[in-house]
């Protein structure tokens, strides 16, 4: 999208990691989304909004959207960790390829929530369920 604008600022830096524990990333997981959802994601909107870009705005809304729901997924991953029942974390993600909201079996719909994309075009990931 950047591209239509005129810029384009290359690859992107990722840095390093460290891995942890599962339960430690997953922490480590729901402070960036708390921060992304508190802090990251409104000014994004805001500044695209005062630089008149709404699909920019769109686009930050519904990445914003999705972290929600990203928070959302690791509060319960977190909460079957600490219960000792990894195997009722989801294993298999759809995401929609318009607009990213993701969706796991319990929670799919006919339509995205978002961007109105049918559930057919969406893209599904399935990772082995631990133990198997």
């Amino acid at each position: 999208m950047l591209d239509k604008y005129g810029k384009n600022n290359g690859p992107a830096d990722i840095g390093t990691y460290e891995v942890k524990t599962t339960a430690e990333n997953i922490q480590d997981a729901i402070k960036s989304e708390t921060y992304e959802l508190q802090t990251m994601y409104p000014a994004f909107i805001k500044d695209a909004e005062i630089e008149k870009t709404p699909e920019a705005a769109q686009s930050f809304t519904w990445a914003w959207d999705a972290e929600k729901k990203h928070l959302t997924y690791y509060r319960m991953a977190i909460a079957s960790i600490i219960k000792g029942n990894e195997t009722g974390v989801p294993y298999i993600w759809y995401v929609c390829p318009l607009c990213g909201n993701t969706y796991n079996l319990n929670d799919i719909k006919a339509n995205c929530d978002f961007c109105l994309t049918k559930q057919e075009n969406f893209i599904g990931y399935a990772e082995n369920p631990i133990g198997q």
